[in-house]
């Protein structure tokens, strides 16, 4: 699959109408795939809850715009955060 520029607004438009303001688009090859691929549009304001995966991965690459990872500790502190910025806008500053 080639991601369109398109496809991200497409995508974007349908979270912004979303009351959680973020929609996704399933990337795997069948629904008896158990990874999660998946391409997230979240818009600001969305409210991500702190989560864990256990038994997978989880990779976030920012295509286009910005966001902020937080990692926290068992107490639920945050430990760390990532600014997490698309390439393309980092050169075009």
């Amino acid at each position: 699959m080639i991601i369109t520029k398109e496809i991200l607004d497409e995508l974007s438009a349908k979270a912004k109408a979303s009351p959680r303001l973020r929609c996704n688009l399933d990337l795997r090859n069948s629904a008896e795939d158990n990874s999660q691929r998946m391409l997230n549009a979240l818009e600001p304001g969305t409210v991500m809850p702190i989560h864990r995966h256990k038994d997978t991965s989880e990779t976030c690459v920012c295509i286009r715009g910005h966001f902020e990872e937080y990692f926290y500790d068992s107490e639920e502190r945050i430990t760390e955060t990532v600014d997490m910025i698309d390439q393309w806008q980092q050169i075009d500053t």
